[in-house]
Order: C-alpha cells, then structure tokens, then sequence
C-alpha cells in the first residue's frame, strides 16, 4: 500500500514495543477487512454488469435474439437521438431482434421497417422479406435512398461485405449502419476506406458488441 499507517495514540503512556505490535497488527486487520469488502462489492458489480456482456437467453417476446443486452441500450440511444425514417435489418435469424425493432417503429411516428434473409424463420416475423442481399443489394439499396435518414443494421452472414455494400447505397451522413459481432466477424480492417466510425467511446463503455458507422462527407450527395 501507498498510504502509512498512522498510529493514533490515546491519552496515556508511551506504549511499548509489544503493545504497539498489537496496535498495528489490529490496524492491519481493519484495513484487510476492508479491502474484503471492497472487493467483494467489485465482483458482486462485476457480475452484475456482465449480464449486459453476455449472449445467454436474450430475447424478445422469448424469441432468441443474437444480441446482447448492451446492444439494445445502444439501439434504444440512437432510436432516441436521430429522426430516422426507416429500419432495414439485413440478417433475420430467428427474428427476436426483428421483433423488437419492428416495436420500435410501431412506436415512433413516421418509421417503417424491413427486415431481409435468405432463410425463412421458424415463425412469423412482421416486415420479413426472403431475399439475398447481395444479389438483390440493388432494389434494397433504391429502398434504402428513398427511406433516408435511416438505420442499417448489418447482421448477416457477411458483416464486412455487407458495410462495403450498403455503405455505397446510401447518400446521406444522417442514414447510420450499425454492424454486429464488432471484434469477432468484423475487424478494424474490414472496414471500407468511404465510412467513418461514430459513437465508439459510447459503445466501448457500454461493452456493446456492435459499432456504429456513417458515409463520409465527401461520399455523401452534396
């Protein structure tokens, strides 16, 4: 420790060696229990905040989502502080996430959503449409442009070419493309040299698991 014990003698005789062993043996014992209970406070909080970091039941509706709970904090802020006209989810899975977009525009005046897969979900999902990004990107990318501002989350099977893409579709900085699986199926070096990234201390101290891009300005329609 940095800090030296002070000794606090009371009003008395000068103690003796023994008896000032036995003072500072009992002032070391406070501060290990104390130190005890400090960091017994930090795992119990460290547990707690781990919930939010962890793909372990997540849902919506008890519909698995691939998300994890940081994320849908992340989604909820930039639902909150952006006028989007549209959600596009590229990647459906098995629709959980979808669902709680799809609320989300439900709530929110003037927003529509669409959600895109090749694989049909187990079950019912609003807005689902059965298409291959890639080889329709151009009929999703003419809905995108007449949708804007809007959203992009990329969530399929090909995160990187998915940004590249899209990113290339849009034509303004107010549309965002959020990509999942940020450090794991995208890298820093996946991404394309015509977007920038925005938001990243946000989602870092969230320990969200996805990042936030946006076309840079001279890509954008001026």
């Amino acid at each position: 420790m940095s800090e030296r014990l002070v000794h606090r003698r009371t009003k008395g005789p000068a103690s003796t060696p023994a008896q000032r062993l036995v003072e500072l043996q009992q002032e070391l014992s406070h501060t290990q229990r104390q130190l005890d209970d400090t960091q017994t406070a930090a795992n119990d909080l460290a547990a707690k905040l781990a919930r939010f970091h962890e793909l372990s039941e997540v849902s919506f509706g008890g519909i698995p989502a691939a998300q994890i709970w940081a994320d849908f904090i992340l989604w909820e802020s930039l639902l909150n502080s952006h006028k989007f006209r549209a959600v596009f989810e590229l990647g459906t899975w098995q629709g959980g996430f979808s669902w709680w977009l799809w609320a989300q525009t439900k709530c929110r005046t003037g927003m529509n959503f669409y959600t895109y897969d090749a694989v049909i979900p187990d079950r019912w999902v609003p807005e689902f449409e059965r298409r291959d990004v890639f080889a329709e990107s151009a009929y999703i990318g003419k809905t995108m442009r007449l949708s804007e501002p809007c959203i992009v989350l990329c969530d399929n099977g090909n995160k990187p070419r998915e940004l590249e893409t899209f990113s290339l579709e849009l034509r303004t900085t107010d549309s965002l493309l959020v990509v999942h699986d940020w450090g794991t199926e995208m890298l820093p070096e996946n991404v394309p040299g015509n977007v920038e990234m925005v938001y990243e201390e946000f989602c870092v101290g969230l320990g969200s698991i996805s990042r936030v891009f946006r076309i840079k300005e001279n890509d954008a329609d001026q």
